[in-house]
This record gives structure tokens, sequence and C-alpha cells, in this order.
């Protein structure tokens, strides 16, 4: 048996500590995506679907929100300036 990723929560809950941690953002969410849409040659519709999926599962088990996910990318952007 081999555990490959095939989604995008494969990478964010099973392959980093990002969503333990707390440190997802939004723009970390679509820039792994765009890498995962790449490499796996995923179309437009598969990407944002797993973006959704992906952001579901944060607010349904994990308590965190778009809203949120947003925040912490603004809230990196600050932090660079």
């Amino acid at each position: 048996m081999t555990e490959q990723v095939e989604h995008l929560s494969d990478v964010i809950f099973r392959r980093t500590s990002l969503a333990i941690t707390g440190l997802i953002s939004f723009e970390m969410v679509t820039k792994i995506a765009g890498l995962l849409a790449t490499a796996f040659n995923w179309s437009e519709e598969r990407e944002q679907r797993e973006i959704s999926d992906l952001i579901t599962e944060l607010d349904k088990f994990h308590g965190v929100c778009l809203q949120t996910l947003k925040a912490r990318s603004n809230k990196g952007d600050n932090n660079a300036n």
C-alpha cells in the first residue's frame, strides 16, 4: 500500500503541520493548490473544488472559517512590509 497525495487536504492535514500550528492561510491554500494542480494536471474546476472542500473541512472539523484564513493572509502581508 502506498500513501500518495490525491487531494489538497492530504498535503495540508497529513503532510505538513500548517493546520496543526495554525499557520495555514488562504494565500497558502491557494498557492499549494496551484502547485498540486500543476503537478497532477488538475483542471481549474478540480483545483477550485479541492480548495472549497478543504475550507469546508477546516471550518466543520477545526473551527477555521474562510474569513479566518483570509485574515491570516492579510496579517502575513502586513508583517512582510
